[in-house]
């Protein structure tokens, strides 16, 4: 007896002897220490296990206190064996310490020889159940994983069954779980793609293969995909390949109109009529066409790796940097008018059409070059026929009215000499009409409607001189050295002209006839200028223009007509007992003159 309790002793496993009614009887040495480790104070028993105890009661208990019910299976277990019905039980449950997981095999056996009592044994099996566990946390995520592909998967044997395919296989391939079984992998494949028997070889010598091939589905039709496959042993040590599959239609449909977008491209850039030059973020040229080699006089391979700022001038380059900057910043499209340098350094007139675009694996500035030589002639032609045009209407003009107010001076100088009393207003008015078709008969004779102030003068002179029968004598101060015409501005040209004219006709009508004529003098230094007028007077003047005290009409006009700025007129009584009346011109009323032909004033 001694010796079976040091034989129980020796056994790992824990052991316990009960008799009919479930009273623990014997315990090895491994069920003492369980119940020691497994008490919630470290070196006292477990309750409920020492001899004596009712085990099965124990059981009992534990069972209506748990969902599992596991103490009510095993003391139903053991009580079948006692009573006979069962030849033994077997049930592998949790029994976790308060400070370890574990799991137990729980075994119980008649005890031979002794038909009314039982063997308990119990056996640990926590990393066996643990090994479980991993297993099948990885089968549940290989499934979840499997279910949830969104490419095809498929478990393939050495002899092409399949043995699993997910729903997306199913779909892909428009068959059932069942029909994919049945048709077999191979029968998924173009066995006229040769990339099949290619990658059927690297699949062997290598165990894996990872490519594009072909391959059909339910309704015949043929599609590429990519395959990744890999071999792994079952369950029962069979190699199984799994077949991860993945329809690349759409890509392979947008390859190849990218190709083909590519290729036309590539021809309408080489064929292009305008001229078009590719440049890298860095500035430097990647691709002209033979259009933009001829417009700057390279050859096509003397162009490729030139910078940007080698075919611009200088001056421009602060320009074309900025708007190449934008263009790799923003995108920006906007056009530049700027110059490009030619070979033999001649400069070219172009516009630059720019568009960023992707080409391969980085973006570049793609520029359309236009040669606006002809389009800056066409546009230079046209603007000077458009003032050609101009010039001669609005001549045309000028003439019509000179010629009108001339008539209407003859037909006032018709009616002198009726009434006496009106020839001085009707050698007024007859004045101001010629110095008003002086205007425009001037400004007829211009292209730009520009009056010099020498012509202006002098032919006010002559129509006085007409007008009053007497002579005027015009001159022009150093003509010939220090004297500059100037040019009377257009919005002023009818009023100094009138107030000439009555100056003029005023120191004429007031001059003794037999005395000597009235003298008209000019200078000008091409800003300002200066008309003198002399002319001998019958008494005393008595006007101030200033105060406009004795004024006449004439004189009032001239005061009325007056430039606000840029005029000064002055009168004074020389030695001689001569009036000069002195007009002095500046800007805004004179402004330099810009000769196009002789500054000579005729």
């Amino acid at each position: 007896m001694r010796l079976s309790r040091r034989i129980m002793d020796l056994v790992p496993s824990s052991i316990a002897v009960l008799d009919r009614d479930g009273v623990i009887l014997a315990v090895n040495e491994s069920w003492r220490r369980f119940a020691m480790e497994n008490d919630p104070q470290p070196g006292t028993p477990a309750p409920y296990t020492a001899i004596g105890v009712n085990y099965l009661d124990i059981c009992r208990e534990a069972g209506a206190g748990s969902l599992s019910d596991e103490g009510g299976k095993v003391c139903e277990g053991i009580r079948a064996v006692i009573e006979g019905r069962l030849p033994g039980f077997r049930l592998e449950y949790a029994c976790h310490s308060p400070t370890k997981q574990r799991w137990v095999a729980m075994t119980a056996s008649p005890l031979p020889g002794e038909m009314d009592k039982v063997v308990i044994i119990h056996t640990e099996v926590t990393d066996r159940e643990r090994s479980d566990q991993q297993a099948r946390a990885s089968e549940q995520l290989f499934r979840s994983l499997f279910e949830a592909s969104l490419d095809a998967v498929l478990l393939v044997t050495p002899d092409g069954g399949v043995l699993a395919a997910n729903s997306a296989a199913q779909t892909m391939f428009g068959f059932s779980d069942t029909e994919l079984r049945i048709c077999g992998w191979y029968g998924l494949l173009d066995t006229g793609d040769p990339r099949i028997t290619a990658g059927a070889k690297q699949y062997y010598a290598d165990g894996q293969f990872s490519g594009e091939v072909t391959c059909i589905d339910k309704t015949g039709r043929r599609f590429p995909v990519e395959v990744a496959s890999s071999a792994f042993a079952g369950k029962d040590g069979e190699r199984i390949t799994s077949f991860v599959v993945r329809d690349v239609s759409k890509r392979v449909q947008i390859e190849a109109q990218l190709i083909a977008s590519r290729k036309r491209y590539l021809a309408l850039f080489r064929d292009a009529t305008d001229a078009v030059a590719i440049a890298a973020a860095d500035g430097k040229l990647e691709e002209v066409n033979a259009r933009f080699a001829a417009l700057l006089g390279y050859a096509g391979d003397e162009l490729r790796g030139l910078s940007v700022d080698q075919i611009h001038p200088a001056e421009e380059l602060p320009r074309i940097r900025n708007h190449f900057a934008r263009i790799f910043r923003d995108g920006s499209s906007e056009s530049l008018e700027t110059q490009v340098l030619c070979k033999d350094g001649r400069r070219v007139e172009v516009e630059i059409r720019p568009t960023l675009i992707e080409l391969g694996d980085h973006y570049v500035a793609q520029g359309v070059f236009i040669d606006l030589t002809e389009r800056k002639r066409q546009e230079l032609l046209r603007i000077e026929q458009e003032r050609q045009q101009r010039n001669t209407l609005v001549r045309e003009v000028h003439h019509r009215i000179k010629n009108n107010l001339q008539s209407v001076s003859g037909l006032l100088q018709r009616e002198l000499g009726k009434f006496m009393e009106l020839n001085p207003r009707l050698q007024t008015a007859i004045g101001q009409v010629n110095a008003i078709a002086v205007v425009h008969g001037l400004q007829c004779d211009n292209p730009d409607e520009a009056i010099r102030l020498c012509d202006s003068v002098r032919k006010i002179c002559q129509t006085v001189a007409e007008l009053a029968l007497r002579p005027v004598h015009f001159t022009i101060e150093n003509e010939q050295t220090t004297f500059k015409p100037t040019q009377i501005a257009s919005d002023e040209a009818v009023s100094v002209a009138l107030v000439l004219n009555e100056l003029i006709l005023n120191a004429v009508k007031h001059s003794p006839p037999e005395g000597p004529a009235p003298t008209v003098s000019l200078s000008a230094d091409g800003r300002n200028a200066s008309i003198v007028i002399c002319n001998a007077v019958l008494g005393a003047t008595g006007f101030d223009i200033a105060t406009r005290q004795g004024l006449g009409t004439g004189l009032h006009l001239v005061r009325s007509l007056l430039p606000a700025q840029g005029a000064d007129l002055a009168y004074e009584v020389n030695q001689q007992r001569q009036i000069l009346t002195r007009l002095t011109l500046a800007p805004p009323v004179v402004v330099e003159w810009n000769p196009q032909t002789d500054t000579a004033c005729a």
